[in-house]
């Protein structure tokens, strides 16, 4: 599990400088409106896992802990087969709907759909079997593609279409999906086995579809918050809130490959005293990477004004991150790995209810755009709640809560007040002393951890 989580960190690490100058890049040379429609399509295509029906989330329940050596090359020609029918059919469908309405955002999704869940097909087999050296260099280039290119226009030929910009993303997945394709064909030699088999496809299926809808409401609620500012505000706060809800990808880097390494990790069965002993660490984690939030902040007050009007948007979508790092790395996984996908699917639902009630009630209190962020970071908190009272065995020491709800706390009294240089030396020193505090078992893990990701770097160095 350590090895899978160094390799998937190096690759988020590679990411984070290319996520970093997209994140700021994009909105610097693209006029408001561009943006706005960019952020349409990558809104979008969010959805894009819904137009498989679960057939992914099947084979990924379906090899998940196995080697993908020990894969039956027939099975999973047959499997991957009905797959691509599935999806191309469903690229049609959403091609034709976007001839005739000459809505150019829905014929780039019809398109982005094919390659997104072709690729997102592929990546799903290398995490579920544990290949995650082939899931860090899939990574890796699809980010460095995405970046080289749109770098390229932006700066270059200074183009603001819009569609440009799609386009870029498209063509990458598609040669990225193309090249693992072709690697894992070299490994397995399987394409030429297998069948179209309905009586797959409806194995698949059936396994999948309740996970799918878990994962499709989970984005649905994900992306709440940007629905109801697309529909009910102007086209200039949907591009500051994208904006903002862009910047959380500079999270995601640290926290992927929490969530990606822990789902076959789980599969393998470990007991409850270790989950704990993880999740403890994944809070610290949390804590420490909204700290972000302050270079972000000052970032936008020197160089980038006009996106200056989301910082208070941005340091309450960034602590919701605590919560979605032990939801998602820990009890999500879980469900998955546990085959609880009906549960998964109920809580998802519920959450789902939850969110539009928030956002709602939060918007008729306040009319700002800001209302919609504090009402995500509300139902996280509300979701994170709910998974330790139904998880006793699992929940935090009081002395874990104490430290969060400090550090939160100091978060955002620094963060809205203080000058971001202040405000992130200031957090920084205050987490090392509550976390020694209450949490010192959890530093000493941390500690054991990091040396063991620079042994692991020290034998690739020898070898």
């Amino acid at each position: 599990m350590k090895k899978g989580l160094f390799q998937i960190l190096i690759a988020n690490i590679i990411s984070l400088g290319i996520g970093i100058g997209l994140s700021f890049l994009v909105p610097k040379y693209l006029s408001i409106d561009s943006y706005a429609l960019y952020k349409t399509y990558a809104l979008y295509i969010t959805y894009a896992g819904f137009f498989h029906f679960g057939y992914a989330d099947g084979m990924y329940l379906k090899y998940g802990g196995k080697q993908i050596d020990e894969i039956d090359k027939d099975d999973l020609a047959s499997n991957f087969r009905n797959y691509f029918v599935i999806i191309s059919v469903v690229a049609i469908a959403f091609f034709v709907v976007g001839i005739v309405n000459k809505d150019y955002v829905i014929i780039a999704f019809a398109i982005g759909q094919l390659t997104t869940n072709l690729l997102s097909y592929l990546r799903s087999l290398y995490q579920a079997t544990g290949e995650f050296s082939a899931y860090s260099r899939a990574l890796n280039f699809e980010k460095i593609g995405v970046f080289a290119f749109t770098i390229l226009f932006l700066i270059t030929i200074k183009s603001d279409n819009y569609l440009v910009y799609i386009g870029i993303q498209v063509l990458v997945g598609a040669l990225v999906s193309v090249y693992l394709l072709i690697r894992l064909e070299k490994r397995l030699q399987f394409i030429r086995g297998g069948k179209l088999s309905l009586e797959e496809c409806k194995n698949n299926i059936s396994a999948g579809l309740i996970l799918m809808l878990g994962n499709f409401s989970s984005g649905v609620f994900t992306g709440l918050d940007r629905w109801f500012v697309k529909f009910l505000m102007e086209s200039i706060n949907f591009a500051l809130y994208s904006f903002s809800s862009s910047l959380l990808n500079l999270l995601n880097v640290f926290i992927t490959p929490i969530t990606v390494s822990l789902y076959n990790y789980f599969c393998k069965g470990i007991e409850n005293k270790k989950i704990v002993r993880l999740k403890r660490l994944i809070l610290a984690w949390g804590l420490l990477l909204i700290a972000a939030a302050f270079p972000v902040k000052w970032i936008l007050k020197y160089y980038l004004q006009k996106y200056y009007g989301a910082v208070e948007i941005i340091f309450v979508l960034f602590a919701s991150q605590i919560f979605i790092a032990v939801i998602q790395g820990v009890y999500v996984n879980l469900y998955k790995a546990r085959h609880l996908q009906r549960d998964y699917l109920i809580q998802m639902l519920v959450m789902l209810l939850i969110g539009v009630i928030t956002n709602a009630a939060f918007y008729a209190l306040d009319r700002r755009m800001e209302a919609f962020a504090y009402a995500t970071l509300f139902t996280y908190l509300i979701w994170f709640i709910s998974c330790e009272r139904k998880n006793v065995s699992l929940r935090y020491e009081t002395k874990d809560y104490i430290a969060a709800i400090i550090l939160v706390a100091v978060y955002f009294m620094l963060g809205m007040k203080a000058d971001p240089i202040i405000g992130i030396l200031v957090y920084l020193v205050l987490y090392v002393m509550i976390i020694k505090a209450f949490m010192p078992d959890v530093w000493q893990f941390a500690f054991e951890i990091l040396n063991s990701i620079l042994q692991t770097i020290k034998a690739k160095t020898r070898g």
